[in-house]
């Protein structure tokens, strides 16, 4: 007898654990006063969070504001600082709650004062007075978006003993410019004067040196080239005596050659000679009597007047720079890099004493790289020598380096180039060999670069700009091993979060996603992009540093 089937029913009840509480919160180190200063609210979890953000002073609150923050974006909570505060120990202060709940996070940190709130510089005519002459300085300002600074200023004049000789108080600027004058009493206090900018608590000081100066009867002036090689044959050197009504000295002429080395205390006499000078003379010095040493050559001349038979002294240093030349990668240490993400290589070449080579010196040399490669696997693989100078970049066919056109047209004068290497996902080591060769002669320098991925989970940030300007956009690129959908991002510059915004990678094995900065004055010498985003309760972040020049984007 046949049993019936036993049917066993099954249930499976699939429970979505809920995700956990998560939340990036970030703000800048320091407070200035004027600043807008912005918090930057992340919420991982989902739910909406009242957050309130506050500066404060030894328990007083300076500025405060609230905002409920969404789940996923980046939301910005500005604070604006007072220009009248002064310094003391500030704190930034954030306490966040789910609606309909209690308190759900409380943070408190220490904050750095800095005082600056405009950047002043004070420029004067010459840096030594005399009684009599008459100081003419001026004094620029500008705001942190290197626009005119729009408040008052207080100048001041101070002498060698502290008082005040005069002042001028709540003074405007002339679209940030501020042109005085000041003339020194007849009987003028020696030593070094001060001329003080004053605005709220900020405080910038201009030392000037004024002594008692005479004019001599007539001055010696000596003049040699301020750089030479050391595979020069000579160089010509020319000595004067002249008046102050322009007239030349006929006198007994003293010349001595000295070598320095280091620092002026070692010095070493070369030779010396005598002669008579009936107007300019010209001297003739062979860089064979240094021997090949390096250092600096001055010639010292003393005049004595045949009529007067008074004297006076000049001298003048020119630098005698190797005609060797070294190669060289602009970094420190080992270059390290994450998924396949491109790397910036500036390769230098300069004299063995560290000087720009002279210009010309490399104008028909040749730049080649050899890239020795190192995969997940264990395999070696070599490429090369990659002809980096001259190239036709009409015509190039390796897809390993990409060169920046303007830095190769400026290879030749400044010895300095810039490419970009991309290296393949499996790519773990890198070691890359410079060569140069000139005149029959090679140079090399190599550099280490390794992948620092971490085994579980990447993102790797990289720009396309690398030299972008005010008033255009910088366009960057973020990618990822894992799954992730959207990504935060922060634009930071001078200590404070300028811009921020979320984007999303489409979906795929490596998924790319590209998004754009927009450039502003207030971003400049130079600003961070710092992109994170959530995977599996881990947080992953990636930035890079991109400069700016705000000033000369105007001919």
């Amino acid at each position: 007898m046949m049993g019936r089937p036993l049917m066993l029913a099954i249930l499976f009840t699939i429970v979505v654990a809920p995700r956990p509480p998560c939340h990036v919160i970030t703000g800048g180190r320091s407070v200035r006063p004027g600043q807008l200063y912005v918090v930057a609210v992340h919420l991982c979890s989902e739910g909406v969070l009242k957050v309130t953000s506050s500066i404060v002073r030894s328990g007083v609150v300076v500025s405060s504001a609230t905002l409920d923050v969404p789940f996923g974006a980046v939301s910005q909570i500005p604070l604006k600082v007072p220009t009248g505060i002064s310094s003391g120990n500030y704190k930034l202060v954030v306490e966040g709650a789910l609606k309909g709940t209690n308190k759900y996070f409380y943070n408190s940190t220490s904050l750095e004062f800095k005082p600056k709130l405009a950047a002043i510089i004070v420029q004067t005519s010459r840096p030594i007075y005399r009684a009599s002459q008459t100081v003419y300085f001026r004094v620029l300002a500008l705001q942190t978006d290197l626009k005119a600074y729009d408040d008052t200023l207080d100048v001041y004049i101070i002498d060698s003993d502290g008082f005040i000789m005069r002042r001028w108080l709540s003074v405007f600027t002339n679209n940030g410019i501020l042109s005085m004058k000041y003339k020194l009493p007849e009987y003028v206090k020696e030593g070094v004067w001060k001329i003080r900018v004053k605005t709220y608590i900020q405080v910038e000081e201009q030392n000037i040196k004024v002594e008692n100066y005479f004019d001599p009867f007539f001055e010696v002036f000596v003049d040699m080239p301020a750089y030479a090689s050391s595979g020069d044959v000579e160089l010509t050197a020319s000595v004067k005596g002249m008046m102050t009504t322009q007239e030349l000295v006929r006198g007994n002429l003293t010349m001595r050659l000295l070598l320095m080395r280091n620092s002026q205390d070692e010095q070493k006499v070369l030779w010396e000679k005598r002669t008579f000078a009936n107007g300019p003379v010209e001297q003739k010095i062979n860089l064979s009597d240094i021997g090949g040493e390096r250092g600096d050559l001055k010639l010292e001349a003393e005049m004595t007047d045949l009529l007067y038979g008074s004297s006076a002294r000049g001298y003048a240093v020119t630098r005698v720079v190797p005609d060797k030349l070294r190669i060289r990668f602009v970094c420190d240490g080992i270059i390290t890099f994450r998924l396949a993400k491109p790397i910036v290589l500036s390769i230098a070449v300069e004299s063995e004493s560290g000087h720009a080579v002279v210009p010309g010196t490399i104008e028909k040399s040749q730049l080649l790289v050899e890239v020795e490669t190192t995969t997940k696997d264990g395999s070696l693989e070599k490429q090369g020598p990659i002809e980096l100078f001259p190239a036709d970049l009409l015509n190039q066919t390796n897809d390993l380096f990409f060169i920046d056109a303007d830095a190769l047209d400026d290879f030749p004068r400044t010895g300095v180039i810039t490419v970009t290497l991309r290296p393949s996902q499996s790519t773990t080591f890198l070691r890359i060999r410079a060569i140069l060769r000139v005149d029959g002669f090679e140079i090399d320098a190599s550099a280490l670069c390794t992948s620092v991925d971490s085994p579980d989970a990447n993102i790797a940030l990289y720009a396309t700009s690398l030299y972008p300007q005010v008033d255009e956009f910088a366009v960057l690129h973020l990618t990822a091993d894992v799954p992730i959908l959207s990504f935060q991002y922060l634009v930071i510059s001078k200590d404070n979060i300028v811009n921020g915004g979320e984007g999303f990678l489409p979906s795929g094995l490596r998924p790319t996603a590209s998004f754009s900065v927009a450039m502003g004055p207030d971003m400049a010498p130079g600003f961070h992009v710092v992109a994170f985003a959530t995977y599996n309760g881990s947080l992953l972040a990636d930035s890079i540093f991109l400069p700016v020049n705000a000033f000369n984007r105007w001919n």
